[in-house]
């Protein structure tokens, strides 16, 4: 068993940039095996979905499994130094989260990330007392 999540992901940049990065699927190649095992999992144009697209935007979904790639999140500011990155994620479990990133003046990545819980499927489909 494990849980399952939904990712929404914010991206701004240049036209050049966002054309690669969507013609790509957001996938790295990387010698980080984790990382590699992450883009070749969840990334790609076979795993994502791409919602919006205007000339510096980019908005796609894509799936994940047990836990936040933000590692892959982290890396994949790191080869695109110039863009904006917003992740927003839910869970079937009620997980809920958002990351943001962006390079900071010294070429470290500054990123601001936040974790709640919302209701699980099970509470939305049956639950009626909110209470507890």
């Amino acid at each position: 068993m494990g849980i399952d999540g939904r990712n929404t992901l914010f991206i701004r940049g240049s036209q050049e940039v966002l054309d690669r990065l969507e013609a790509t699927g957001l996938a790295l190649e990387t010698a980080d095996p984790e990382l590699q095992e992450i883009s070749d999992a969840f990334f790609g144009s076979k795993n994502i979905k791409v919602l919006h697209r205007a000339p510096k935007y980019l908005v796609a979904d894509y799936y994940f499994r047990n836990e936040p790639v933000y590692q892959y999140l982290t890396a994949l500011l790191q080869a695109n130094p110039t863009c904006w990155i917003k992740n927003t994620y839910s869970t079937d479990a009620g997980n809920c989260g958002l990351w943001i990133g962006r390079m900071g003046p010294t070429g470290v990545p500054s990123v601001q990330d936040l974790e709640w819980e919302e209701l699980c499927e099970e509470e939305i489909a049956f639950e009626t007392d909110f209470s507890h």
